[in-house]
This record gives structure tokens, sequence and C-alpha cells, in this order.
């Protein structure tokens, strides 16, 4: 069920200078007794929660990336899961739409606060309930009223259909997606609640296609990926380097099988999530774009006051904070973190920055039930915090 809240003027300031003194000059010994203490404790996040397997990543001050592997990438055949195993990120995708956007209103290609009709037009999306009332800054931050299609029933058909042709390779267009809701009526009038829905963010990506006159990964390869050089991070297939195997609940709402992956590859085409995620990559990468865009340093211009300040409440069923532009604001132990949350039938994946400390958490795990990863995340930052401060202590 689709739930919303009332949106009021929020107070999400752009990331703070660090307020912690960390240190910086750990020596070759004290990194690789950092590196082994994170290694065991992902080791004991698997056993914990009876994963199958794990691939955790963090970031530090000085940019250095340490990645961490513990239990299997295939239970089956008792392969080992490596620090360099992949897994599709889910909605982690968003925060890299969310960049996109922002570095072609930076151009001049898109203006954050023009309707999305103003860039698409015709069916579809002229059917959408408010059309012509929401934004572009709306449908970053899920405040446009439009549902999800991933909880439609239409899709639910669409992905059904799929699996019964047999045919693993054939996909979903992304306006088969939007065209799935709209029928639907608004949850509320754009900019009146929030509402998380996919379905914004696969018009987002239509929207950067339309201004480009090229693919959303195209563009997104050339802003982002490689000035960053984020090598492990692509746009989702059936077939990827060093795939781990995810695992599904057995009682799963699309029917897909308890192992999504046999012989390499995946049973279910994954680009079928477009721009709502749309992205398959490792936790190195994911813990050093975090940094990377929650510092201020993904583009040259600043940003941040746009990506953070624009931030809404969220409502309730998602989890107390409030959300800017691809991005969740949470009050954490550690304090204030931003990140995002990404699930693919099969994995789950969780990415923060905590701008107190200028360090930045990534876990990916191979099973999208019975996981615990905030909990997770914010003990492996105490971790870091434990080795880093001056005193021994966070």
């Amino acid at each position: 069920m689709a739930v919303s809240c009332t949106v009021t003027a929020c107070s999400a300031d752009p990331a703070p200078e660090p307020s912690q003194t960390l240190r910086t000059d750990l020596t070759g010994a004290e990194h690789r007794a950092l590196a082994e203490r994170f290694r065991r404790a992902v080791e004991g996040m698997v056993r914990a929660d009876s994963l199958p397997g794990a691939v955790a990543a963090y970031a530090l001050p000085t940019g250095r990336v340490g990645v961490a592997s513990a239990g299997f990438a295939d239970f089956e055949s008792g392969a080992r899961m490596g620090p360099h195993h992949r897994m599709p990120a889910g909605s982690i995708g968003k925060t890299f739409v969310a960049a996109t956007v922002l570095a072609l209103a930076q151009e001049g290609l898109v203006e954050l606060d023009a309707p999305v009709a103003s860039y698409l037009g015709g069916p579809p999306y002229s059917d959408l309930p408010g059309f012509d009332q929401i934004t572009i800054r709306q449908l970053l931050t899920h405040s446009s009223g439009l549902v999800d299609h991933v909880a439609d029933e239409d899709f639910g058909a669409l992905v059904a259909g799929l699996l019964a042709a047999g045919d693993p390779d054939a996909s979903i267009a992304p306006p088969q997606l939007v065209r799935t809701i709209v029928d639907d009526p608004p949850l509320f009038s754009p900019g009146e609640g929030f509402s998380y829905t996919d379905t914004g963010f696969v018009l987002l990506g239509l929207t950067v296609e339309a201004v480009t006159g090229t693919t959303f990964y195209e563009v997104l390869q050339h802003r982002v990926l490689d000035p960053h050089g984020l090598e492990q991070t692509t746009p989702s297939a059936r077939h990827v380097p060093y795939l781990a195997t995810g695992y599904l609940d057995p009682a799963n709402a699309f029917g897909l099988p308890h192992r999504i992956v046999v012989d390499g590859a995946m049973v279910i085409n994954p680009d079928i999530e477009y721009t709502g995620g749309g992205l398959t990559s490792n936790a190195g990468d994911l813990a050093a774009w975090a940094r990377i865009l929650y510092r201020g340093d993904a583009f040259a211009e600043p940003y941040l006051d746009e990506l953070l300040g624009s931030a809404v409440p969220r409502s309730p069923e998602v989890g107390a904070g409030e959300y800017g532009l691809g991005v969740f604001i949470d009050q954490t132990q550690l304090g204030r973190a931003y990140g995002h949350t990404g699930w693919f039938p099969g994995y789950n994946s969780m990415v923060s920055y905590y701008p107190e400390f200028d360090i930045a958490i990534a876990i990916q795990v191979n099973r999208d039930f019975g996981n615990r990863l905030s909990a997770h995340r914010d003990d492996l930052a105490m971790l870091l915090l434990s080795a880093l401060s001056p005193d021994g202590m966070p």
C-alpha cells in the first residue's frame, strides 16, 4: 500500500566540513591491521545473519578504499565470495541518476523546477495523472504523487509474461513501465506528499535521453563513471563478470526461482529496472562513489545545496528522516548520514557517507530478505572510527 506524508519546509543543510579530527597518517602496518579487523567484522556479519555471502567496503578521509568479503558467491558450488564480486545495486542507482540530472542542470540542459512535460510529450507520459504539473525536482524527491509501477499488478503481469515466455533476454521497454500506471489515480497533488516510486526515476532517465539524444548509460559513463574511475559499475545485464549468485525469498511476489543466477547468468533480464536502479556494482565502487558525491566532489561546480537542500520528510513506512535528490538523509548513532539502499531480486545493498567523519561504508549481500544492513553499516563505521580516532575511541 502506498503511503503519503505532508511535505513541509526542511532544513537539509549542505554537507558540513568534518567536525571530528581523524588520523590520516596510518602506517602500512596500521592499514593492514584495520583491513583485517574489517574483514573479521564482515565474517561476523555473515555468521550473525546466516547470509550466503557479503562484500563490504570503506572509504577513508584520505580517499583510500578497502574491500572485504565473506561467505559464498555461490552456495551450491562452494565458490567463495571475493572482494571482486559484483551484484545488482538496486535503487542505489538512483544516486547516479540524480547526479546525472544535476550535471545536466549545471549545463543548462535541464531545469529542476520545470515540468517534466517540457521534455517528454505524448502517450504514455501525457496520460499520467497530473503530468503537466510534475516537476523534475518532484520526481527526484518522490513527491510527484505517482504510484510505483513495481507494486502495480500490471507490472507483475509483465514480469510473469517474461518468465512464461522462457526468453531470459527479453525485457520491458521503459515506456511500457510507465504505461502500467496511467490508469492509477495520483496519491496526492504534485509537491504535497511523499511516496517512493521507481516510475519517477524511469521518467528521469527518459528525460536525460530526450535532452541529450543518447542513452542514459552513455551520459552516465561520460559524466560520472569515467571521470571518477568507477570501473566496476556498469549497466545491469544477465552476464557480467564476477556476478555473485543471488538468493530470493521462495515466497517472492514475482514467482522467481529461489536462485536468480544459473550457469553464470541471471534467469531474468535485469535491465527491466532501467533507471529505477539499473546498475551492477561492487562495494568498493559504491563506497568510493558515496564519498565523492556527498563531499561535493562529483562535479567542478557546487551542487550540494540542491542535492541535500531540496529534502522532504519521508513517510513513516519508509523510515524516519528526509529524502533529497536521490538521497536518503538519516540520523544515526554516528550523526547524520547520506546514502541509499538498494534491492533487486536476490540482493540487498546499502551505502552511506558520514559527513562528520568523512568516511563511507558500503555493503552488498546476495540475499534479498532477512537482512540487517543498517545495523551492520553503523557497526562497521564504528570500527573505522575506533582505528582512526587519535585516542582510539570514536
